[in-house]
């Protein structure tokens, strides 16, 4: 298209949507080099923008958004975060290049991903940036940014991670999930089941040392009486219970065979504290209190 505007003419001259376009491209090609090639053809399109002036030319932030995305599938949560302070900034001179709610999605995915593939410098690492990213979400929202909206997806890919990146002891990213957790419930979005055993799963591990015994029991008890009361116990949840990962001291088999028993015999799992369980395949059964595995994690 440059080569056919140099020779004269005007009707294919490139504009913001046909640099997009090849951004995206980068994007799906998934190479290794997708994320940088993609921020050069960001910057070579404002290079051509502060040449010509020609508005037609100026990024919008779909471009952004589609240089972030290929920086989430590049693996590089730094480079979208970046772009999106830069978007930020733009927003802060004035200009009408606003960063939107996909924006914001791509840097949490990005930090999200990063913790699972276990690439931040420290375990909980990713999970915190992320958290960070969404109160920023948050925050605008909340100030009046028509371009920007929280989603439930987000809190739940926040827990959800945190379930499977946490390790014995980390209390802190226990605090950071259960944070996340009640910012969640306090919102205007549902909390689904699945959010619930997230949060317990987060838990059990975190607390599974043997000087955690009361804190954790408390810990336990509290979700549990939690969950019944917004009716909310699913299969998930009595199966992280009563069959999720034991350890040696501390959260034993034993142990989790006593506070299950307990916690059933104050409510037992019935049509009242499961009415609002959607999904027939996640409806709870005294079968999901039973244990079957017994593998036992070292402490």
């Amino acid at each position: 298209m440059q080569k056919l505007y140099s020779e004269g003419l005007e009707e294919v001259k490139p504009d913001h949507i046909s640099y997009t376009k090849v951004i995206q491209a980068w994007t799906n090609a998934n190479r290794e080099n997708s994320g940088t090639r993609a921020v050069f053809w960001l910057r070579k399109l404002w290079e051509e923008f502060e040449e010509d002036k020609d508005d037609r030319l100026r990024p919008r932030v779909l471009t952004y958004n589609a240089v972030m995305k290929a920086s989430v599938a590049a693996g590089d949560p730094t480079q979208a975060e970046n772009l999106l302070k830069e978007l930020m900034q733009h927003d802060a001179e004035g200009s009408d290049l606003r960063p939107n709610t996909e924006s914001f999605s791509h840097v949490i995915h990005a930090w999200l991903k990063s913790e699972q593939r276990g690439e931040t410098n420290k375990a909980g690492d990713g999970c915190k940036r992320a958290a960070e990213w969404l109160d920023t979400l948050v925050n605008r929202e909340d100030n009046g940014d028509l371009l920007v909206t929280t989603t439930p997806e987000l809190y739940a890919s926040l827990l959800k991670t945190a379930s499977v990146s946490v390790t014995v002891g980390d209390a802190d990213l226990l605090d950071l999930a259960v944070t996340i957790f009640d910012k969640f419930r306090a919102s205007r979005h549902h909390v689904d089941h699945l959010s619930y055993t997230w949060v317990l799963q987060t838990g059990l591990v975190a607390l599974a040392e043997p000087h955690y015994n009361a804190i954790r029991s408390e810990f336990v008890t509290q979700l549990y009486q939690d969950c019944c009361e917004n009716g909310l116990i699913s299969n998930s949840f009595l199966r992280a219970l009563a069959n999720g990962p034991v350890f040696h001291q501390g959260w034993t088999i034993e142990e989790s065979a006593r506070l299950t028993r307990k916690l059933l015999a104050e409510v037992k799992p019935g049509p009242e504290v499961c009415r609002n369980v959607k999904i027939q395949q996640f409806m709870p059964s005294l079968s999901d209190t039973k244990r079957t595995r017994f593998r036992v994690e070292p402490c």
